[in-house]
């Protein structure tokens, strides 16, 4: 079938190719659908008598041969193919006009958030997003409050990818929604939009307890560069998790907003860390834990003061080999820990000659020679 397929592909037969959409086996329906998107716009024609076909599938795979094309002059099919009364078609052809990005279908993409579906409704708000006309704003400030929450996580980020300061107060109430993917959305799109109406309500959501939301705000604070937010941002290096303070550390950088060394937490000096008494040097490493000769680091650096203030572990030595019992056995010094003595040559070869000649005593005795 393959053979014939791409017979069909070398003698331009679009006609051949698209009746092969209807094939039973998927994965020639799949080839003859690859093909027709490799003959470009020259298949439109023959596609767009398609969209009235009786499977569905065929349907789902001309909007996906639109999709792979994305020329402008598919627009106008995959408009009639979003009033498909099949889900997954109206699924593959949000796709693909989110591909073209052809504003042309911003009436017809509007009017599908209104289907029962939220898959659909959520895709929809997405290509709005990805299409990238502004147009778009009140449609998806309309997706606000959504009862799905993908919807409304979606809805957010697509008016982040706008950037229309016509958005600013209409996300301003999801910073405390009670799902965090769209409290993280939100506040990822006002810092992209940067209007510092956002920055009260930025702070006030700066001690969600989802580390991602956290992670979140700070950037967007950190984008939006209102220098309100320094105090909150300083807080925030000593936040428990990692992101949260890198994020807070290069806000401030990108504030300008220079930190001292030794800055951690509330921005007051880090308590002194007591210096570590002397420890002698045991006669074997292994039995110390430690191997010989490593000292041990010092507290804190500035970067590691910025992070948290971690410290490096020190390797330890491994550890020695539990004797019968359970008790670990050091090893003697001088000697080899957990080596079994070879036996000495001499013993063994005399050894050897002793059993040999006993053998040889033993086995004449007790036998009569017979004539």
């Amino acid at each position: 079938m393959m053979e014939i397929i791409q017979e069909k592909l070398n003698a331009n037969d679009i006609i051949g190719l698209t009746g092969l959409l209807a094939h039973a086996d998927r994965s020639v329906r799949e080839e003859a659908a690859q093909a027709l998107a490799s003959l470009g716009e020259d298949s439109l024609e023959p596609l767009g008598g398609c969209v009235g076909h009786e499977l569905p599938s065929v349907r789902e795979h001309v909007a996906q041969i639109i999709g792979e094309m994305r020329s402008p002059k598919g627009t106008e099919t995959l408009i009639r193919l979003l009033k498909d009364s099949d889900k997954w078609v109206k699924l593959a052809s949000l796709a693909s006009l989110g591909r073209i990005r052809d504003s042309r279908c911003l009436p017809a993409v509007a009017e599908i958030l209104e289907a029962p579906e939220p898959r659909v409704r959520e895709t929809a708000a997405r290509v709005l997003g990805e299409i990238g006309d502004r147009q778009a704003v009140k449609h998806l400030i309309g997706l606000l409050g959504d009862p799905d929450n993908y919807v409304r996580e979606t809805a957010a980020r697509s008016l982040g990818d706008l950037a229309d300061a016509r958005a600013v107060e209409p996300l301003l109430p999801l910073l405390t929604d009670a799902n965090s993917y769209v409290r993280e959305a939100t506040a990822r799109s006002l810092g992209r939009i940067g209007d510092a109406r956002a920055i009260a309500a930025l702070l006030s959501d700066a001690v969600d307890r989802d580390d991602y939301v956290r992670e979140a705000v700070v950037q967007a604070l950190g984008r939006i560069g209102d220098r309100r937010a320094v105090d909150q941002l300083r807080l925030m290096l000593a936040d428990p998790d990692r992101l949260v303070r890198e994020e807070a550390a290069a806000a401030l950088a990108r504030m300008g907003v220079s930190l001292a060394p030794a800055e951690f937490g509330y921005g007051k000096e880090p308590a002194a860390v007591p210096a570590q008494p002397a420890v002698a040097e045991p006669e074997s490493a292994a039995a110390a834990g430690t191997p010989s000769g490593t000292q041990l680091a010092p507290a804190t650096d500035a970067a590691a003061a910025a992070t948290g203030g971690k410290k490096k572990k020190t390797p330890k030595a491994p550890a020695a080999k539990a004797a019968p019992g359970g008790k670990k056995k050091a090893a003697k010094p001088g000697k080899t820990a957990g080596k079994l003595k070879p036996a000495k040559p001499e013993k063994a070869a005399k050894k050897e000659k002793t059993a040999a000649e006993t053998k040889k005593k033993t086995s004449g005795k007790g036998v009569k020679k017979t004539k």
